[in-house]
Protein backbone atom coordinates (compact mmCIF):
# COMPACT_ATOMS: atom_id res chain seq x y z
CA UNK A 1 0.00 0.00 0.00
CA UNK A 2 2.90 2.52 1.05
CA UNK A 3 4.58 1.88 -2.21
CA UNK A 4 1.36 2.38 -4.77
CA UNK A 5 0.71 5.74 -2.95
CA UNK A 6 4.34 6.68 -2.93
CA UNK A 7 4.28 6.10 -6.62
CA UNK A 8 0.78 7.51 -7.40
CA UNK A 9 1.76 10.50 -5.51
CA UNK A 10 5.09 10.83 -7.31
CA UNK A 11 3.20 10.98 -10.69
CA UNK A 12 0.50 13.36 -9.40
CA UNK A 13 3.57 15.75 -8.60
CA UNK A 14 5.29 15.28 -11.72
CA UNK A 15 1.92 16.41 -13.61
CA UNK A 16 1.57 19.10 -11.25
CA UNK A 17 4.93 20.02 -11.53
CA UNK A 18 5.02 20.51 -15.78
CA UNK A 19 1.84 23.18 -15.76
CA UNK A 20 2.91 26.71 -16.59
CA UNK A 21 0.37 28.29 -14.46
CA UNK A 22 1.95 27.21 -11.53
CA UNK A 23 5.34 29.00 -12.33
CA UNK A 24 3.24 32.08 -13.63
CA UNK A 25 1.56 32.62 -10.33
CA UNK A 26 5.04 31.94 -8.16
CA UNK A 27 6.42 34.68 -10.60
CA UNK A 28 3.57 37.12 -10.16
CA UNK A 29 3.35 36.80 -5.94
CA UNK A 30 7.67 37.66 -6.57
CA UNK A 31 6.76 40.68 -8.37
CA UNK A 32 4.30 42.02 -5.99
CA UNK A 33 6.53 40.67 -3.01
CA UNK A 34 9.21 42.99 -4.42
CA UNK A 35 7.45 45.79 -4.80
CA UNK A 36 5.91 45.62 -1.32
CA UNK A 37 9.77 45.29 -0.24
CA UNK A 38 11.33 48.31 -2.21
CA UNK A 39 8.44 50.26 -1.18
CA UNK A 40 8.94 49.60 2.47
CA UNK A 41 12.37 50.29 2.25
CA UNK A 42 11.53 53.97 0.89
CA UNK A 43 9.61 54.51 3.76
CA UNK A 44 11.81 52.77 6.76
CA UNK A 45 13.34 56.37 7.20
CA UNK A 46 9.88 57.70 8.38
CA UNK A 47 8.60 54.86 10.07
CA UNK A 48 9.43 53.00 13.20
CA UNK A 49 9.50 49.11 13.04
CA UNK A 50 9.27 49.08 9.04
CA UNK A 51 9.87 45.42 9.20
CA UNK A 52 7.33 44.30 10.91
CA UNK A 53 5.05 46.53 8.01
CA UNK A 54 6.27 44.43 5.62
CA UNK A 55 5.77 41.05 7.53
CA UNK A 56 2.27 41.99 7.59
CA UNK A 57 2.12 42.99 4.20
CA UNK A 58 3.35 39.78 2.80
CA UNK A 59 1.77 37.96 4.82
CA UNK A 60 -1.81 39.59 4.66
CA UNK A 61 -1.15 39.00 -0.06
CA UNK A 62 -0.08 35.44 1.14
CA UNK A 63 -3.17 34.59 2.60
CA UNK A 64 -5.65 36.32 0.38
CA UNK A 65 -3.06 34.29 -2.10
CA UNK A 66 -3.96 31.34 -0.23
CA UNK A 67 -7.63 31.70 0.00
CA UNK A 68 -8.19 32.01 -3.61
CA UNK A 69 -6.21 29.27 -4.73
CA UNK A 70 -7.96 26.78 -1.99
CA UNK A 71 -11.80 27.84 -3.67
CA UNK A 72 -10.23 27.29 -6.83
CA UNK A 73 -7.08 24.62 -6.92
CA UNK A 74 -7.85 22.43 -3.68
CA UNK A 75 -11.36 21.99 -4.53
CA UNK A 76 -11.05 20.32 -8.34
CA UNK A 77 -8.83 17.63 -6.61
CA UNK A 78 -11.75 14.73 -7.17
CA UNK A 79 -14.23 16.54 -8.76
CA UNK A 80 -12.11 17.07 -12.03
CA UNK A 81 -12.07 13.25 -12.21
CA UNK A 82 -16.01 12.87 -11.97
CA UNK A 83 -16.37 15.33 -14.65
CA UNK A 84 -13.84 14.07 -16.88
CA UNK A 85 -15.05 10.50 -16.37
CA UNK A 86 -12.09 8.94 -15.05
CA UNK A 87 -12.82 7.96 -11.66
CA UNK A 88 -13.39 4.09 -12.87
CA UNK A 89 -10.20 4.16 -14.70
CA UNK A 90 -7.74 5.16 -11.65
CA UNK A 91 -10.01 2.22 -9.69
CA UNK A 92 -9.32 -0.47 -12.06
CA UNK A 93 -5.50 0.25 -12.10
CA UNK A 94 -5.99 -0.83 -8.18
CA UNK A 95 -5.87 2.53 -6.77
CA UNK A 96 -7.54 2.72 -3.35
CA UNK A 97 -9.32 5.21 -1.84
CA UNK A 98 -6.50 6.27 1.06
CA UNK A 99 -4.07 6.27 -1.77
CA UNK A 100 -6.22 8.46 -4.33
CA UNK A 101 -7.16 11.07 -1.74
CA UNK A 102 -3.46 11.32 -0.50
CA UNK A 103 -2.01 11.41 -3.98
CA UNK A 104 -4.77 14.00 -5.25
CA UNK A 105 -4.32 16.32 -2.27
CA UNK A 106 -0.56 16.60 -1.20
CA UNK A 107 0.90 17.78 -4.83
CA UNK A 108 -1.20 20.73 -4.56
CA UNK A 109 -0.53 21.06 -0.96
CA UNK A 110 3.26 20.81 -1.80
CA UNK A 111 2.43 23.58 -4.86
CA UNK A 112 0.92 25.96 -2.31
CA UNK A 113 3.68 25.38 0.27
CA UNK A 114 6.43 26.52 -2.55
CA UNK A 115 3.97 29.43 -3.25
CA UNK A 116 4.56 30.27 0.70
CA UNK A 117 8.49 29.58 0.15
CA UNK A 118 8.81 32.26 -2.41
CA UNK A 119 7.98 34.46 0.05
CA UNK A 120 10.15 33.51 2.70
CA UNK A 121 13.66 35.49 1.31
CA UNK A 122 11.75 38.64 2.33
CA UNK A 123 10.72 37.80 5.15
CA UNK A 124 14.26 37.43 6.41
CA UNK A 125 14.80 40.55 4.85
CA UNK A 126 12.70 42.32 6.68
CA UNK A 127 14.53 41.56 10.10
CA UNK A 128 17.32 44.20 8.63
CA UNK A 129 14.74 47.00 8.51
CA UNK A 130 13.74 46.43 12.37
CA UNK A 131 10.47 45.90 14.55
CA UNK A 132 10.41 41.73 13.72
CA UNK A 133 12.86 38.63 14.88
CA UNK A 134 13.24 35.43 13.54
CA UNK A 135 10.96 33.78 15.68
CA UNK A 136 8.62 35.46 14.47
CA UNK A 137 8.90 34.94 10.90
CA UNK A 138 9.59 31.17 11.75
CA UNK A 139 6.00 31.09 13.09
CA UNK A 140 4.03 33.17 10.57
CA UNK A 141 5.73 30.57 7.60
CA UNK A 142 4.34 28.17 9.99
CA UNK A 143 1.10 28.93 10.40
CA UNK A 144 1.14 29.69 6.42
CA UNK A 145 1.75 26.18 6.56
CA UNK A 146 -0.97 24.81 8.72
CA UNK A 147 -3.59 27.10 7.49
CA UNK A 148 -3.02 25.65 3.92
CA UNK A 149 -3.07 22.14 4.82
CA UNK A 150 -6.36 22.87 6.59
CA UNK A 151 -7.11 24.07 3.55
CA UNK A 152 -6.34 21.25 1.49
CA UNK A 153 -7.92 19.26 3.67
CA UNK A 154 -11.50 20.97 3.49
CA UNK A 155 -11.57 21.38 0.09
CA UNK A 156 -10.70 17.85 -0.94
CA UNK A 157 -13.36 16.92 1.57
CA UNK A 158 -15.72 19.04 -0.26
CA UNK A 159 -14.81 17.95 -3.56
CA UNK A 160 -15.63 14.11 -2.73
CA UNK A 161 -18.43 14.60 -1.74
CA UNK A 162 -20.05 17.06 -4.39
CA UNK A 163 -20.56 16.00 -8.00
CA UNK A 164 -19.26 19.14 -9.84
CA UNK A 165 -16.50 21.59 -9.60
CA UNK A 166 -18.89 24.19 -9.06
CA UNK A 167 -20.44 23.08 -6.23
CA UNK A 168 -17.32 21.90 -4.64
CA UNK A 169 -16.06 25.54 -4.74
CA UNK A 170 -19.36 27.07 -3.50
CA UNK A 171 -19.55 24.57 -0.38
CA UNK A 172 -15.49 25.45 0.12
CA UNK A 173 -16.55 28.78 0.34
CA UNK A 174 -19.35 28.43 2.81
CA UNK A 175 -17.24 26.20 5.08
CA UNK A 176 -14.21 28.60 4.73
CA UNK A 177 -16.21 31.34 5.90
CA UNK A 178 -17.77 29.37 8.68
CA UNK A 179 -14.11 28.54 9.97
CA UNK A 180 -12.49 31.97 9.30
CA UNK A 181 -15.52 33.90 10.62
CA UNK A 182 -17.60 31.82 12.48
CA UNK A 183 -16.76 33.52 15.46
CA UNK A 184 -18.29 36.41 14.52
CA UNK A 185 -21.42 35.18 13.49
CA UNK A 186 -21.16 33.98 16.70
CA UNK A 187 -20.29 37.31 18.82
CA UNK A 188 -23.49 38.20 17.43
CA UNK A 189 -25.89 35.89 18.52
CA UNK A 190 -24.32 36.01 21.61
CA UNK A 191 -25.50 40.01 21.76
CA UNK A 192 -29.10 39.23 20.71
CA UNK A 193 -29.05 36.21 23.71
CA UNK A 194 -28.11 39.43 26.01
CA UNK A 195 -30.86 41.41 24.89
CA UNK A 196 -33.08 38.50 25.15
CA UNK A 197 -32.65 37.52 28.14
CA UNK A 198 -30.63 34.05 28.05
CA UNK A 199 -27.63 34.85 29.68
CA UNK A 200 -26.31 30.70 29.91
CA UNK A 201 -26.81 30.80 25.68
CA UNK A 202 -24.81 34.61 26.07
CA UNK A 203 -22.03 32.99 27.87
CA UNK A 204 -21.84 29.74 25.74
CA UNK A 205 -21.85 31.59 22.49
CA UNK A 206 -18.97 33.91 23.71
CA UNK A 207 -17.12 31.06 24.72
CA UNK A 208 -17.38 29.54 21.39
CA UNK A 209 -16.77 32.87 19.73
CA UNK A 210 -13.56 33.52 21.06
CA UNK A 211 -12.21 30.11 21.04
CA UNK A 212 -12.54 30.11 17.14
CA UNK A 213 -11.47 33.99 16.51
CA UNK A 214 -8.50 32.65 18.59
CA UNK A 215 -8.23 29.93 15.95
CA UNK A 216 -8.16 31.72 12.79
CA UNK A 217 -5.83 32.48 10.66
CA UNK A 218 -6.50 36.27 10.11
CA UNK A 219 -6.66 36.25 14.15
CA UNK A 220 -3.81 34.20 15.20
CA UNK A 221 -1.16 35.74 12.55
CA UNK A 222 -2.03 38.88 13.99
CA UNK A 223 -1.60 38.15 17.72
CA UNK A 224 1.96 36.78 17.19
CA UNK A 225 2.80 39.15 14.70
CA UNK A 226 2.14 42.17 16.72
CA UNK A 227 1.73 41.31 20.08
CA UNK A 228 4.17 38.58 20.89
CA UNK A 229 7.90 38.65 20.59
CA UNK A 230 9.24 35.15 19.56
CA UNK A 231 8.05 33.78 22.55
CA UNK A 232 6.64 30.97 21.27
CA UNK A 233 6.76 29.71 17.34
CA UNK A 234 4.21 26.84 17.89
CA UNK A 235 0.70 28.67 18.63
CA UNK A 236 -2.40 26.75 19.01
CA UNK A 237 -3.91 27.99 16.20
CA UNK A 238 -1.79 25.63 14.56
CA UNK A 239 -2.57 22.94 16.59
CA UNK A 240 -5.93 23.63 15.87
CA UNK A 241 -5.84 23.90 11.71
CA UNK A 242 -4.04 20.34 11.87
CA UNK A 243 -6.53 18.91 13.42
CA UNK A 244 -9.29 20.27 11.83
CA UNK A 245 -7.35 19.16 8.72
CA UNK A 246 -6.91 15.56 9.67
CA UNK A 247 -10.84 15.71 10.57
CA UNK A 248 -12.04 16.46 7.56
CA UNK A 249 -9.67 14.08 5.53
CA UNK A 250 -11.09 11.07 7.75
CA UNK A 251 -14.77 12.12 6.77
CA UNK A 252 -13.27 12.52 3.09
CA UNK A 253 -11.92 8.85 3.52
CA UNK A 254 -15.07 7.46 5.14
CA UNK A 255 -17.76 9.02 2.55
CA UNK A 256 -15.36 8.71 -0.50
CA UNK A 257 -17.34 5.47 -1.69
CA UNK A 258 -20.56 6.25 -0.44
CA UNK A 259 -20.68 9.35 -2.30
CA UNK A 260 -18.75 8.72 -5.36
CA UNK A 261 -20.78 5.20 -6.44
CA UNK A 262 -22.37 7.10 -9.46
CA UNK A 263 -19.31 8.31 -10.18
CA UNK A 264 -17.32 4.92 -9.97
CA UNK A 265 -19.91 3.31 -11.65
CA UNK A 266 -20.71 5.16 -14.66
CA UNK A 267 -19.28 8.61 -14.61
CA UNK A 268 -21.12 11.78 -12.93
CA UNK A 269 -21.37 13.48 -15.98
CA UNK A 270 -24.99 12.35 -16.62
CA UNK A 271 -26.28 12.27 -12.69
CA UNK A 272 -24.81 15.75 -12.32
CA UNK A 273 -26.96 16.89 -15.32
CA UNK A 274 -30.24 15.46 -14.85
CA UNK A 275 -30.53 16.65 -10.76
CA UNK A 276 -28.61 19.89 -11.32
CA UNK A 277 -31.24 22.34 -10.16
CA UNK A 278 -35.13 22.83 -10.30
CA UNK A 279 -36.51 20.37 -12.93
CA UNK A 280 -37.78 22.60 -15.98
CA UNK A 281 -40.13 21.99 -18.82
CA UNK A 282 -38.75 21.53 -22.04
CA UNK A 283 -42.14 21.07 -23.86
CA UNK A 284 -44.47 23.86 -24.92
CA UNK A 285 -41.50 26.39 -25.83
CA UNK A 286 -42.28 27.38 -29.40
CA UNK A 287 -40.71 31.04 -30.89
CA UNK A 288 -37.13 30.48 -28.78
CA UNK A 289 -36.07 27.62 -30.89
CA UNK A 290 -36.56 28.87 -34.53
CA UNK A 291 -33.39 29.13 -36.24
CA UNK A 292 -32.74 33.05 -35.50
CA UNK A 293 -32.78 32.51 -31.80
CA UNK A 294 -31.83 29.08 -31.25
CA UNK A 295 -28.35 29.87 -29.42
CA UNK A 296 -30.16 33.04 -27.57
CA UNK A 297 -32.26 30.01 -26.25
CA UNK A 298 -29.56 27.56 -25.54
CA UNK A 299 -28.04 30.16 -23.03
CA UNK A 300 -31.17 31.39 -21.66
CA UNK A 301 -32.54 27.73 -20.63
CA UNK A 302 -29.15 25.58 -20.00
CA UNK A 303 -27.02 28.84 -18.38
CA UNK A 304 -29.43 30.77 -16.62
CA UNK A 305 -32.01 28.23 -16.00
CA UNK A 306 -35.17 29.69 -18.05
CA UNK A 307 -38.54 31.42 -16.90
CA UNK A 308 -38.53 29.18 -13.93
CA UNK A 309 -35.41 30.55 -12.55
CA UNK A 310 -35.52 33.57 -13.46
CA UNK A 311 -39.13 34.00 -11.80
CA UNK A 312 -37.98 32.45 -8.60
CA UNK A 313 -35.43 34.16 -8.36
CA UNK A 314 -37.39 37.63 -9.39
CA UNK A 315 -39.79 36.80 -6.07
CA UNK A 316 -37.74 35.29 -3.60
CA UNK A 317 -34.34 37.25 -3.51
CA UNK A 318 -36.31 40.72 -2.40
CA UNK A 319 -38.48 38.88 -0.25
CA UNK A 320 -34.83 37.44 1.68
CA UNK A 321 -33.56 40.84 2.09
CA UNK A 322 -36.80 42.25 3.25
CA UNK A 323 -37.18 39.27 5.64
CA UNK A 324 -33.48 39.65 6.31
CA UNK A 325 -33.51 43.19 8.44
CA UNK A 326 -36.25 42.38 10.88
CA UNK A 327 -34.41 39.17 11.98
CA UNK A 328 -31.03 41.17 12.25
CA UNK A 329 -33.08 43.47 14.33
CA UNK A 330 -34.67 41.48 16.65
CA UNK A 331 -31.36 39.62 17.37
CA UNK A 332 -29.73 42.88 18.42
CA UNK A 333 -32.38 44.16 20.22
CA UNK A 334 -32.89 47.61 17.72
CA UNK A 335 -36.01 48.94 15.97
CA UNK A 336 -36.14 48.34 12.36
CA UNK A 337 -35.84 51.56 9.96
CA UNK A 338 -37.38 52.40 7.25
CA UNK A 339 -34.41 53.35 5.57
CA UNK A 340 -32.84 50.17 6.73
CA UNK A 341 -35.08 47.76 4.21
CA UNK A 342 -34.66 50.28 1.06
CA UNK A 343 -30.63 49.94 1.64
CA UNK A 344 -31.31 46.11 2.33
CA UNK A 345 -32.54 45.83 -1.13
CA UNK A 346 -30.05 47.91 -2.78
CA UNK A 347 -26.95 45.99 -1.35
CA UNK A 348 -28.21 42.57 -1.80
CA UNK A 349 -29.26 43.48 -5.55
CA UNK A 350 -25.47 44.95 -6.13
CA UNK A 351 -23.94 42.24 -4.68
CA UNK A 352 -26.19 39.81 -6.77
CA UNK A 353 -26.05 41.46 -9.77
CA UNK A 354 -22.13 41.42 -9.13
CA UNK A 355 -21.96 38.02 -8.83
CA UNK A 356 -24.50 37.04 -10.99
CA UNK A 357 -22.54 38.44 -13.97
CA UNK A 358 -19.35 36.83 -13.08
CA UNK A 359 -21.05 33.58 -13.12
CA UNK A 360 -22.77 33.67 -16.18
CA UNK A 361 -20.06 35.61 -18.46
CA UNK A 362 -17.25 33.25 -16.77
CA UNK A 363 -19.16 29.73 -17.69
CA UNK A 364 -20.75 30.17 -21.14
CA UNK A 365 -18.05 29.95 -23.48
CA UNK A 366 -15.90 27.97 -20.81
CA UNK A 367 -18.70 25.09 -20.25
CA UNK A 368 -19.28 25.20 -24.42
CA UNK A 369 -15.19 23.83 -24.44
CA UNK A 370 -14.65 21.57 -22.23
CA UNK A 371 -18.42 20.03 -23.21
CA UNK A 372 -16.67 19.58 -26.16
CA UNK A 373 -19.40 21.63 -28.51
CA UNK A 374 -17.81 24.38 -28.87
CA UNK A 375 -16.75 23.29 -32.28
CA UNK A 376 -20.57 22.29 -33.25
CA UNK A 377 -21.28 25.80 -32.71
CA UNK A 378 -18.58 27.38 -34.54
CA UNK A 379 -19.54 25.19 -37.83
CA UNK A 380 -23.21 26.79 -38.24
CA UNK A 381 -23.41 29.22 -41.23
CA UNK A 382 -22.70 32.11 -39.01
CA UNK A 383 -19.63 34.30 -37.88
CA UNK A 384 -17.53 34.00 -34.82
CA UNK A 385 -18.96 37.05 -33.85
CA UNK A 386 -22.57 36.22 -34.00
CA UNK A 387 -22.07 32.63 -32.27
CA UNK A 388 -20.72 34.71 -29.42
CA UNK A 389 -23.02 37.53 -29.16
CA UNK A 390 -26.07 35.49 -29.46
CA UNK A 391 -24.60 33.96 -26.73
CA UNK A 392 -24.23 36.81 -24.34
CA UNK A 393 -27.48 37.88 -25.01
CA UNK A 394 -29.10 34.62 -23.81
CA UNK A 395 -27.62 35.82 -20.51
CA UNK A 396 -28.67 38.97 -19.83
CA UNK A 397 -32.43 38.00 -18.86
CA UNK A 398 -30.41 36.20 -15.68
CA UNK A 399 -29.47 39.55 -14.32
CA UNK A 400 -33.30 40.25 -13.84
CA UNK A 401 -33.55 39.62 -10.77
CA UNK A 402 -30.86 41.49 -8.57
CA UNK A 403 -31.98 44.57 -11.05
CA UNK A 404 -35.77 44.55 -9.91
CA UNK A 405 -34.47 44.08 -6.33
CA UNK A 406 -31.96 47.14 -6.39
CA UNK A 407 -34.87 48.68 -8.23
CA UNK A 408 -37.64 48.26 -5.40
CA UNK A 409 -34.80 49.49 -3.22
CA UNK A 410 -34.58 52.54 -5.34
CA UNK A 411 -38.02 53.20 -5.57
CA UNK A 412 -38.48 52.88 -1.29
CA UNK A 413 -35.21 55.25 -0.76
CA UNK A 414 -36.98 57.36 -3.38
CA UNK A 415 -40.66 57.49 -1.71
CA UNK A 416 -38.91 58.14 1.60
CA UNK A 417 -36.16 60.82 0.97
CA UNK A 418 -36.42 63.02 -1.66
CA UNK A 419 -32.76 63.76 -1.74
CA UNK A 420 -31.78 60.20 -2.42
CA UNK A 421 -32.45 60.33 -6.34
CA UNK A 422 -31.07 64.48 -6.25
CA UNK A 423 -27.72 62.26 -4.39
CA UNK A 424 -27.86 59.46 -6.89
CA UNK A 425 -28.43 61.65 -9.71
CA UNK A 426 -25.31 63.78 -8.74
CA UNK A 427 -23.18 60.88 -8.73
CA UNK A 428 -24.25 59.51 -12.03
CA UNK A 429 -23.51 62.45 -13.73
CA UNK A 430 -19.73 62.40 -11.94
CA UNK A 431 -16.97 60.92 -14.57
CA UNK A 432 -15.62 59.03 -12.40
CA UNK A 433 -19.01 56.96 -11.90
CA UNK A 434 -18.90 55.87 -15.53
CA UNK A 435 -14.89 55.15 -15.01
CA UNK A 436 -15.75 52.73 -12.36
CA UNK A 437 -18.56 51.19 -14.54
CA UNK A 438 -16.22 51.06 -17.30
CA UNK A 439 -13.53 49.03 -14.81
CA UNK A 440 -16.73 46.70 -14.17
CA UNK A 441 -16.93 45.93 -18.04
CA UNK A 442 -13.46 45.14 -18.19
CA UNK A 443 -13.02 42.84 -15.60
CA UNK A 444 -15.88 40.68 -16.88
CA UNK A 445 -14.26 41.11 -20.46
CA UNK A 446 -11.36 39.92 -18.93
CA UNK A 447 -12.70 36.96 -16.74
CA UNK A 448 -14.37 35.95 -20.19
CA UNK A 449 -10.68 35.80 -21.87
CA UNK A 450 -9.42 33.98 -19.02
CA UNK A 451 -12.46 31.35 -19.00
CA UNK A 452 -11.41 30.25 -22.38
CA UNK A 453 -7.75 29.08 -21.49
CA UNK A 454 -8.39 28.02 -18.05
CA UNK A 455 -10.81 25.14 -16.42
CA UNK A 456 -11.85 26.91 -13.32
CA UNK A 457 -11.46 30.27 -11.83
CA UNK A 458 -10.54 32.30 -14.38
CA UNK A 459 -13.40 35.66 -13.17
CA UNK A 460 -12.01 35.20 -9.29
CA UNK A 461 -8.10 35.43 -10.88
CA UNK A 462 -9.82 38.44 -13.41
CA UNK A 463 -11.18 39.98 -9.83
CA UNK A 464 -8.07 39.44 -8.43
CA UNK A 465 -6.09 41.12 -10.91
CA UNK A 466 -8.24 43.86 -11.30
CA UNK A 467 -9.25 45.19 -8.11
CA UNK A 468 -6.60 43.83 -5.77
CA UNK A 469 -2.99 43.88 -8.03
CA UNK A 470 -3.81 46.23 -11.04
CA UNK A 471 -5.35 49.35 -8.03
CA UNK A 472 -1.62 48.74 -6.29
CA UNK A 473 0.34 49.17 -9.07
CA UNK A 474 -2.02 52.47 -10.78
CA UNK A 475 -2.04 53.59 -7.54
CA UNK A 476 1.50 53.93 -7.04
CA UNK A 477 2.35 55.20 -10.67
CA UNK A 478 -0.72 57.44 -9.87
CA UNK A 479 1.15 59.18 -6.86
CA UNK A 480 4.02 59.87 -8.46
CA UNK A 481 3.21 61.38 -12.05
CA UNK A 482 0.97 63.42 -9.46
CA UNK A 483 3.80 64.57 -7.49
CA UNK A 484 6.05 65.51 -10.77
CA UNK A 485 3.19 66.90 -12.77
CA UNK A 486 0.99 68.51 -10.24
CA UNK A 487 3.74 70.43 -8.38
CA UNK A 488 3.40 74.09 -8.43
CA UNK A 489 -0.21 73.53 -10.10
CA UNK A 490 -3.52 75.53 -9.29
CA UNK A 491 -6.33 74.24 -7.33
CA UNK A 492 -8.17 75.23 -10.16
CA UNK A 493 -6.45 73.61 -12.85
CA UNK A 494 -5.57 70.17 -10.58
CA UNK A 495 -9.48 69.96 -9.73
CA UNK A 496 -10.46 69.89 -13.45
CA UNK A 497 -7.82 67.34 -14.34
CA UNK A 498 -8.88 65.41 -11.74
CA UNK A 499 -12.39 65.30 -11.91
CA UNK A 500 -12.88 65.25 -15.76
CA UNK A 501 -9.64 64.67 -18.04
CA UNK A 502 -8.20 61.75 -15.59
CA UNK A 503 -11.61 59.89 -15.66
CA UNK A 504 -11.96 60.81 -19.31
CA UNK A 505 -8.88 59.18 -20.04
CA UNK A 506 -9.52 56.05 -17.55
CA UNK A 507 -12.63 55.67 -19.60
CA UNK A 508 -11.00 55.88 -23.17
CA UNK A 509 -8.60 53.48 -21.49
CA UNK A 510 -10.98 50.97 -20.89
CA UNK A 511 -12.87 50.94 -23.85
CA UNK A 512 -9.61 50.65 -25.91
CA UNK A 513 -8.56 47.43 -23.33
CA UNK A 514 -12.08 46.11 -24.15
CA UNK A 515 -11.69 46.21 -27.69
CA UNK A 516 -8.55 44.61 -27.69
CA UNK A 517 -9.87 41.09 -25.11
CA UNK A 518 -12.55 41.09 -27.29
CA UNK A 519 -10.79 40.24 -30.74
CA UNK A 520 -8.45 38.06 -28.23
CA UNK A 521 -11.46 36.01 -27.13
CA UNK A 522 -12.37 36.10 -31.16
CA UNK A 523 -9.15 34.56 -31.98
CA UNK A 524 -8.89 32.01 -28.91
CA UNK A 525 -12.65 30.72 -29.78
CA UNK A 526 -11.13 30.39 -33.71
CA UNK A 527 -8.26 28.68 -32.59
CA UNK A 528 -10.27 25.93 -30.81
CA UNK A 529 -12.50 25.93 -33.53
CA UNK A 530 -9.82 24.97 -35.85
CA UNK A 531 -8.52 22.17 -33.73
Amino acid sequence: MFAQTLAFLTRSIRQESRLLTHHAVRGALVLLTLMLFFRQVIDAPRRGASGLFLVGSIANCCYFCLTLLGVIYFSLAITEEKEEETLPLLRMTGVRNFTLLIGKSMPRLAVVVLLILVSSPFLLLSITLGGVVTEQITALILGMMCYAFCLSQLALFCSTICRSSRRAATLTIVLWIVLEFGGWFLSLLAFGCSQWGFPSLQSYCNEVSGFLLRRSMWAASAEFLMYERGENIWHLQMTFHIGVALLFFGLSWILFEPMNQASLAQGAAVAEYFTRGLATRTRGVHALRCWNTALTWKSWQFHVGGRLWIAVWTIVLPLISIATVPAICRLIGAPAEAEAYGTTLLTVGCVFFLGMLGRLFGNVLNCEIYQQTLVSLCMLPKSRSQVIRQLYLGLLPGLLAPLCCFGLGFVWLGFLDAGFIRFFTDAVVEPWSWAILGWLVMTVHLGTLLSVYLRHGAMLIAVAICYFVAPFLLTMTFAVLSMLLFRGGSGGVTEALMRYLLPLGVIVAEAFGCVIIHRLIFHRVEELAGR
